[in-house]
């Protein structure tokens, strides 16, 4: 440190500041740079995570009141204006369910999650067409052969699409929750690294105080005892220079 001791008092002082704002600036790219990673992480699970269980949920919400719709016609076979309001329905579901699809889709990633969704997809379309079929009997009033279809192919269609859907959103919900782990963990990490930052920044500014003020303090310190001493008529007291600033 001879050469910081060497440097006049103003530029002891300007390497301290350099420094401190040195030590500043680093902690701000720092913390920009993790927020940037948090805000990745975040719009990763609000932008495509999150809506993808939202809308697999919706799907199997929507796909559970279409077969509620299809026994509940079956019941009411011998009612036109019913049998009719319930097509109506199960078309609306359809629709419903089509969009769900839609916007699911667009949050759809590459790999695993296409194979299971490419799996559901050909669940639904087996579903829809034993509904068909059964919507056929039923408009020729064939009740016997809806039901025989309702019992032997849309029950154990829906079972398997189902467990299809679940699949699929635990897919999802698991890389959701991922995600939310390791957003957490950035932000665990992050937390104590700029504790700690800031811990050895107030050690490096204290230090940087004690040692500019001491090197200050001390010529000082000798320069007064040797001019009271000199004001007392003794000139024996050797004056050391150990610096090369204002005070040595």
């Amino acid at each position: 440190m001879n050469w910081f001791r060497h440097l006049a008092v103003a530029r002891k002082l300007a390497v301290a500041f350099f420094f401190t704002t040195l030590i500043t600036l680093c902690l701000g790219v720092f913390a920009m740079v993790r927020m940037q990673s948090s805000a990745h992480l975040l719009r990763e699970i609000g932008h495509t995570w999150a809506p993808a269980v939202q809308q697999l949920s919706e799907m199997r919400a929507l796909l559970g009141e279409f077969r509620t719709y299809e026994l509940a016609q079956l019941a009411r076979a011998n009612d036109p204006d019913a049998v009719k309001n319930y097509f109506e329905r199960m078309a609306k579901t359809r629709t419903e369910v089509d969009a769900a699809q839609a916007a699911y889709s667009k949050t759809t990633t590459a790999g695993k999650e296409t194979e299971l969704y490419d799996a559901v997809k050909q669940k639904l379309a087996g579903y829809y067409k034993a509904n068909v079929a059964m919507g056929d009997a039923i408009r020729a009033n064939d009740f016997a052969t809806a039901s025989k279809i309702s019992d032997e192919q849309s029950r154990p269609l829906r079972r398997d699409l189902f467990a299809k859907l679940v699949e699929l959103t635990k897919f999802n919900v698991a890389h959701m929750d991922a995600e939310i782990a390791s957003a957490e963990a950035a932000y665990q990490r992050s937390v104590k690294i700029m504790l700690a930052a800031m811990a050895i920044a107030v050690l490096l500014a204290a230090f940087a105080g004690w040692f500019i003020a001491r090197s200050i303090a001390e010529p000082l310190g000798r320069a007064t005892r040797v001019a009271g001493a000199i004001a007392k008529g003794k000139l024996d007291n050797p004056i050391n220079v150990d610096s090369r600033d204002e005070t040595g």
